[in-house]
């Protein structure tokens, strides 16, 4: 909108940023109408009710801004209109520059080097090759040295904030993280190829999602005390990572480890609660995973992690670990297989299903790819989604006759009342399906790696689950008007 000068944001809005105006170049005022909770509107400014966040700075004619104290945050884009801003006033209480967001002014354009906004490092200007941060610095603004030819850096003892992607893409060999520090955000220092030797803080509290994703030659980590969560992807693709020390940690997301192809074994600390089966997806050479003794939620049973009941039984397999080859015969203490429980696990040739087994998780050995042959015995009587899906290299499938909640027909496996498809095999070689009259649902992964080029959905069924056709043969789907879901993948 090149001709719009003013508007007036109204009462009822409680949600928006400086992006919404790209392109207004004319743009010389934004008013906030009396009554909204949710902004406020000073000068030529914008911010949050709470006047911590700057969104905006309104004009285009504006060369001077003083932003107000309390002020912790300058949004993404607050300085897009602004780009004439030649001198900016800096409250002592800022703590992070969203996504270089200062770029785009004069104010900017003058900086050569490291450039400070009081305790807050805001970027490198110019060639910036060794970084030495002066003492007093407590923040590190987002993207501040991303993709900068950078080949060292030294943090000093008064900071305690690392900002998203403040290091990203960067040469940097080693960083010592001081113990002043409590935060690292989201991928401070993802894809640092180079990166072999970190120290992290003894006081950090929270690694963001993704924060040494892709430090290929990282090769050892301590995880302090304090930091009780593993967030998705924090070390993932750390590809010559071999030893983990999880200290007290409570939580691990899934993809938290994916992809580290060096990782042999790995120690779940007693303090562990929670732990995703996916935390080690592409973990080929993860042979084994011990428990520490006195966790009460998780135990190591032949480097296979199980799961308490909550009566305190061990009975159920959550996480078999992908680099454990061969065959595996299911033990007669565990009467479940939790979902996703062998995800991905390539090295397993053949899992026994002993009589006994009570349930099988949803996508419990999906895309275990050298499986040859998969069964349902008799006892079980749970199966929430297809738990062979996309394993194509099952050439055999039995179903016992005597199951009293699944039935098998023409190779195929429904519930006992036909309402539900479970699992369609990849050994089957057809190329088209025709649904039951009886079938009103998909199981997640029915159809997940099968062979069948062709099918329409009928107008009883109406979501189409997760991972439902992932990675099959189809080249036509015909669906009808009723669909009202599709999951992911």
């Amino acid at each position: 909108c090149v001709a719009l000068a003013k508007l007036e944001l109204p009462a009822s809005l409680n949600d928006f940023s400086a992006a919404s105006f790209n392109g207004c170049t004319a743009l010389a005022g934004i008013t906030v109408a009396a009554g909204n909770k949710a902004y406020k509107a000073v000068g030529e400014t914008i911010y949050t009710a709470d006047g911590k966040t700057l969104v905006m700075v309104t004009s285009k004619n504006s060369t001077l801004i003083m932003i107000a104290d309390g002020t912790e945050v300058i949004a993404e884009g607050a300085f897009d209109v602004a780009a004439n801003v030649t001198t900016i006033m800096f409250p002592e209480t800022l703590i992070s520059v969203k996504a270089r967001a200062l770029d785009v002014t004069n104010w900017y354009a003058t900086q050569n080097g490291i450039v400070y906004i009081g305790s807050l490092v805001y970027g490198a200007k110019g060639a910036v090759t060794d970084a030495i941060i002066t003492e007093g610095a407590k923040a590190i603004s987002d993207d501040a040295f991303k993709g900068v030819k950078l080949n060292s850096v030294t943090l000093p003892q008064s900071l305690v904030r690392i900002g998203n992607g403040a290091f990203a893409d960067t040469a940097i060999k080693a960083v010592v993280i001081p113990d002043s520090v409590t935060y690292i955000g989201i991928g401070a220092f993802e894809n640092c190829k180079a990166l072999a030797d970190v120290k992290l803080s003894a006081k950090l509290e929270t690694l963001e999602t993704g924060a040494f994703k892709g430090c290929a030659a990282l090769a050892k980590i301590t995880v302090p005390a304090g930091v009780k969560a593993i967030s998705a992807d924090v070390f993932a693709d750390c590809e010559k990572l071999a030893a983990v020390e999880l200290t007290a940690v409570e939580e691990i997301e899934e993809y938290a480890f994916s992809g580290c192809k060096a990782l042999k074994t790995i120690t779940l600390p007693a303090t562990v609660k929670e732990c995703s089966p996916l935390a080690f997806l592409g973990c080929k050479a993860l042979e084994a995973i011990a428990v520490a003794e006195g966790n009460k939620v998780y135990k190591s049973v032949d480097g296979v992690v199980a799961v308490a009941n909550e009566e305190g039984e061990f009975n159920t397999i959550a996480i078999y670990p992908a680099g454990k080859a061969g065959e595996y015969a299911v033990p007669a203490e565990f009467k479940n297989i939790a979902d996703k429980a062998f995800y991905d696990c390539d090295s397993l040739e053949q899992a026994d299903l002993r009589l006994g087994l009570e349930t099988l998780g949803s996508l419990a050995f999906a895309y275990c790819e050298k499986l040859k042959a998969a069964s349902i015995p008799a006892t079980v009587s749970g199966i929430s989604g297809n738990p062979f899906a996309g394993c194509v290299g099952v050439e055999s499938f039995t179903m016992d006759k005597g199951n009293p909640e699944f039935i098998e027909v023409d190779g195929v496996v429904y519930d006992k009342t036909m309402y539900t498809v479970v699992y369609y095999p990849t050994s089957l070689t057809a190329e088209s399906y025709q649904f039951p009259a009886t079938v009103q649902e998909i199981a997640p992964g029915a159809f997940a790696g099968a062979k069948i080029k062709n099918i329409e959905i009928p107008t009883r069924i109406t979501a189409i689950p997760a991972d439902a056709f992932s990675g099959s043969a189809l080249e036509a789907i015909a669906f009808h008007t009723g669909i009202t879901t599709i999951g992911d993948h």
